[in-house]
């Protein structure tokens, strides 16, 4: 026989989730055990045939002629009906809204063939003929028995098939007397109760079934809803994340520009400056100036790290000059601020690379300084086995547990509501999250509020046999001549061409400006020597790159002539492609001191960086 049918489940697609009908959970179930007596009908159907057949022919002549023929055709026309019904029900579709009527039809033909069964037993029944009876007992029984597996399945349906079927026989045979009979009539009538608490227990099992079913798909789309929630939260956060990343790009280009050629400026003028009241402002200038450079190399570093175009270079290396750098470069700071910033020296060889490792650890005191209003810095480096752990320590204003976490996040400061520019941007602690993660050393923090707070650096042990010697970043190569070398610079904005024309000819260089590829070319026509050197803004106009145009320019002149981008992107994606072109790269604003170092370098007799 087919299994009971699946719960009628409406689904339709929303974000490729099934929806489920919200119509009443009793129709759905009504509608699905409707189903599964029908899957079941054929199958009912020809039983009560074969049935019908094997009772006519073996009460011929024990039984009048006409009533057999009359039952036959009464019996055929109720299985007959019960066919129409199943084949009228499969294609209505069964429809929820109709489901009670459907039921009410089933209920009928079912009360139909219970009749006509029960009237074997009542008009068939062949008095004092032990073994007719038995047969009519027997078929009608179990016929009864094989309706738990269809009709029990819908309750109404068991009873009006079973009740009639069955009391007639228990009648009857109460009627034929004798203590046989009696007895016949006794055992008829349990198990007419038996048959009829069966099918109350299949109705429950099946309901209960059907009920499991339905409440595991309003489950799945439960979950799925959150899921999907969940998804969208995190496309949004992603947007969001994206369209912040694309605006700080756009906007660190944007001011970029115009202090990068402020710089140009104050430099070229600070060569021409003989009136020191002249030069203290110009020197504010220059330190205002890089003020906001060193501001918008934090916000590059984060860019560079997130473009992946930083990669480590890891060495074995002492780590005790490194701490002595941090006592000089940051022992005034902590003392103008009355701490006490104290290095613990150590003799241990670590394994990573010495610069990253160095601006970690620059970027923690640089942190513990600013939040520590009175007390002291700690800086020491302990053994732990094969690693080493940097630890820095303060007796600052402590972090809450609650914002452990948020600490690490790009311009989240802990007491900086009003955004004081002198107490950083927030994205110290940002990078030195990034950087351990790309360096794979594992970062610890705990603190106290009111306390302070330690970080602790876990480094592996380097090999003494390996040393090598650590670095400052930013050493610039050494100037050399600038006499008769021509520079040929491209950017779209006119102030930068204007300032760095005005630097370039004041070290000396002979200098061609344009604002676009075309128009370099054209005036390069009217020069009398090729570039030795050619600088260009990364982006152009009209979707084209400062690579293409050193390219171009190569091109042009068959030669080699070395190029440098300049660039005031700091979106990842712009980064790795400037990275890519091959050429030097420089930020934007760029410090006066290292373009001067870098130009004097790559135009050298021999020089062929390209």
């Amino acid at each position: 026989m087919s299994s009971i049918a699946e719960p009628a489940i409406v689904t339709g697609e929303v974000a490729g989730s099934p929806v489920i009908s919200k119509e009443p959970r009793e129709l759905l179930i009504l509608v699905d055990q409707l189903r599964a007596i029908d899957n079941q009908q054929r199958l009912a159907a020809l039983a009560h045939a074969m049935a019908a057949v094997l009772l006519v022919v073996a009460l011929q002549g024990k039984v009048p002629t006409i009533l057999l023929a009359w039952w036959s055709l009464g019996a055929s026309l109720c299985i007959g009906a019960a066919l129409a019904w199943s084949i009228a029900f499969r294609r209505s579709g069964a429809g929820i809204n109709e489901a009670r009527v459907w039921a009410l039809r089933r209920t009928i033909v079912y009360l139909a063939l219970g009749l006509a069964w029960g009237a074997a037993g009542g008009i068939l029944f062949p008095s004092g003929d032990l073994a007719g009876q038995a047969l009519i007992l027997m078929i009608v029984n179990g016929l009864a028995a094989g309706a738990l597996t269809v009709s029990a399945i819908y309750l109404p349906c068991n009873y009006v098939l079973v009740v009639p079927m069955l009391v007639p026989n228990i009648i009857r045979s109460a009627l034929e007397g004798g203590a046989l009979h009696w007895i016949i009539a006794v055992l008829l009538s349990v198990y007419l109760g038996y048959i009829l608490a069966a099918a109350r227990n299949v109705n429950r099992v099946v309901t209960q079934s059907l009920n499991m079913r339905y409440e595991n798909a309003d489950l799945i789309q439960a979950l799925t809803a959150e899921k999907i929630a969940a998804e969208t939260a995190r496309q949004e956060a992603e947007q969001a994340n994206r369209a912040k990343s694309q605006f700080l790009a756009a906007a660190s280009h944007d001011l970029r520009q115009p202090l990068h050629a402020l710089g140009l400026f104050a430099a070229a003028l600070d060569a021409k400056i003989r009136y020191p009241e002249v030069r203290h402002i110009v020197n504010s200038i220059s330190a205002s100036i890089d003020a906001l450079e060193a501001l918008f190399n934090e916000l590059l570093d984060v860019s560079k790290l997130d473009a992946g175009v930083v990669l480590p270079s890891r060495a074995s290396f002492a780590v005790q000059p490194l701490l002595e750098r941090m006592l000089t470069d940051y022992g005034s700071q902590a003392a103008q601020r009355g701490l006490e910033l104290r290095i613990v020296s150590s003799r241990l060889v670590l394994e990573s690379d010495p610069l990253l490792l160095e601006r970690i650890v620059r970027n923690l005191i640089s942190n513990a300084i600013r939040y520590t209003a009175k007390g002291k810095v700690l800086v020491g480096v302990r053994r732990c086995g094969s690693m080493a752990r940097i630890e820095v320590w303060d007796t600052g204003i402590g972090i809450p547990e609650d914002q452990h976490q948020r600490i690490f996040e790009e311009f989240y400061q802990l007491t900086n509501p009003e955004r004081d520019r002198s107490k950083g941007l927030g994205l110290g602690l940002a990078i030195v999250h990034r950087l351990t993660r790309l360096l794979g050393h594992s970062l610890i923090m705990s603190s106290r509020v009111g306390k302070g707070s330690v970080f602790r650096v876990s480094v592996p042990i380097g090999h003494a046999t390996e040393l090598v010697q650590s670095s400052q970043e930013g050493t610039e190569r050494p100037a050399v001549a600038s006499s008769g070398k021509h520079i040929a610079f491209i950017d779209d904005e006119a102030t930068v061409r204007e300032g760095m024309d005005t630097l370039l000819k004041q070290w000396g260089y002979t200098v061609t400006t344009a604002g676009s590829i075309e128009e370099m070319l054209r005036k390069l026509e009217h020069t009398i020597s090729e570039p030795d050197l050619i600088i260009a803004d990364y982006r152009l106009r009209e979707g084209t790159t400062g690579a293409d145009a050193i390219r171009r320019i190569q091109e042009e002149y068959r030669a080699t002539t070395p190029g440098i981008l300049i660039t005031g992107d700091t979106a990842p994606d712009r980064i790795i492609e400037a990275q890519a072109s091959g050429y030097e790269l420089l930020h934007k604003p760029v410090a006066p001191p290292r373009l001067r170092a870098l130009i004097a370098a790559m135009t050298a007799p021999g020089e062929t960086m390209s």
